[in-house]
C-alpha cells in the first residue's frame, strides 16, 4: 500500500505543527515569561534604587549640619539628665497605691518645661506650703516634668492633709 502525495503532504503539516506548538510551550513561552518577571524585577529594582538615592541626598544635606546638631546635643545633654529615674518613680507610685488600696490606671509624663519660679500665694494657703525658692535654680539648669496620674480605688475618700492626699479613716 502506497501513500499519496497528499496523505505525505498532510502528515508533515501535522508534524510540524505539532514541533511548531511544542517548541511554542516548551521553548519559547517560558522564555517569555522569564523575560517578563525579570523586567517587573528590573523596574522594582531602579524604583528601589530611586528611593534610595532620595534617601542618600537627604542624609548628604543633613550630614552639612551635623556640627549644628552636635552642638545642640551638647546643649541638651546639659539640661536633661544622664539617668532618668522615671522606673524608680513609677515603682514608688506603684507601691503608694498598693499601700493606699488605690489601683493606677495611667501614668502620663509630659514634655519637660523651662522652670519658673513659684510667684505669689499658693491657690490652696490653707493646706499648701508656702513656695520655696532658690536662687541656683534658674530656667537654663532646671527642667519640669510634668506627671499625671489617674488611680481608681473602691470606696476610697481622700482626706485633705498638707502633705497630700491621704485615705480617710472612718
Amino acid at each position: 500500500m502506497k501513500l499519496g502525495t497528499q496523505v505525505w503532504g498532510l502528515i508533515a503539516f501535522v508534524v510540524s505543527a505539532a514541533v511548531l506548538a511544542a517548541g511554542w510551550f516548551l521553548g519559547a513561552s517560558p522564555l517569555l515569561d522569564a523575560r517578563a518577571q525579570a523586567d517587573q524585577q528590573l523596574a522594582d529594582a531602579v524604583s528601589q534604587n530611586e528611593g534610595i538615592a532620595v534617601k542618600i541626598s537627604t542624609l548628604k544635606q543633613q550630614k552639612e549640619k551635623l556640627e549644628d546638631y552636635q552642638k545642640r546635643a551638647e546643649e541638651l545633654e546639659v539640661m536633661i539628665p544622664s539617668g532618668i529615674k522615671a522606673a524608680d518613680f513609677i515603682r514608688s507610685l506603684n507601691d503608694l497605691a498598693g499601700a493606699s488600696g488605690v489601683q493606677i490606671e495611667s501614668i502620663t509624663l509630659s514634655d519637660p518645661l523651662k522652670y519658673a519660679a513659684p510667684a505669689g500665694e499658693p491657690a490652696d494657703a490653707e493646706f499648701a506650703p508656702n513656695p520655696l525658692t532658690d536662687s541656683r535654680i534658674t530656667p537654663d539648669n532646671f527642667l519640669l516634668v510634668p506627671v499625671t496620674v489617674g488611680v481608681k480605688g473602691a470606696g476610697t475618700r481622700c482626706s485633705r492633709s498638707p502633705t497630700g492626699c491621704r485615705p480617710a479613716l472612718d
